[in-house]
């Protein structure tokens, strides 16, 4: 991977968003300090968390760039609108929608087992159980970085 370089002629910018907590905004923030970190080789950037007397919590990033990165920025921090949402506080249209999904979810579940009950004995769920765990371990493990063997899932088979 090949990471972008700033120009010795690079602008500062300025980038706002009001989020509606403060640890959405802290997520969001971290998030785009890691674009940055993974885009380019020298990142500059700081990012201020601000809250106004209204309650809205503002992310405040300033930093270096060729060009603006508001368009990804915004795209970013678009992604964690929804981030905290517990379903006490949804209201309208968007408590409609997690009320769906979730009987929708529960629909899928019932179905499955019935289908699970009809085809499958204990023995053979468990096995399957037991290599979906597998395959979950070694999708963790691949994401670990090789360096650092003591975080992967050592413990559970031989690498």
């Amino acid at each position: 991977m090949t990471l972008k370089t700033i120009s010795d002629t690079a602008n500062t910018f300025t980038f706002n968003y009001t989020f509606k907590d403060n640890d959405t905004a802290q997520v969001a923030g971290h998030a785009l300090m890691g674009y940055m970190t993974g885009t380019f080789e020298q990142p500059a950037i700081e990012v201020t968390y601000l809250n106004d007397e209204q309650g809205a919590n503002r992310l405040a990033v300033e930093y270096v760039a060729d060009t603006e990165l508001t368009e990804t920025f915004k795209r970013i921090c678009d992604s964690f609108k929804d981030y905290y949402n517990n379903p006490d506080e949804l209201t309208g249209e968007d408590f409609d929608d997690y009320e769906q999904e979730q009987k929708i979810e529960q629909e899928y579940i019932r179905q499955r087992v019935e289908q699970l009950k009809q085809s499958e004995d204990f023995d053979s769920l468990l096995k399957k159980v037991a290599g979906l765990e597998l395959e979950l371990m070694e999708l963790a493990d691949s994401v670990l970085d090789d360096d650092y063997p003591d975080m992967a899932v050592n413990g559970v088979w031989e690498i």
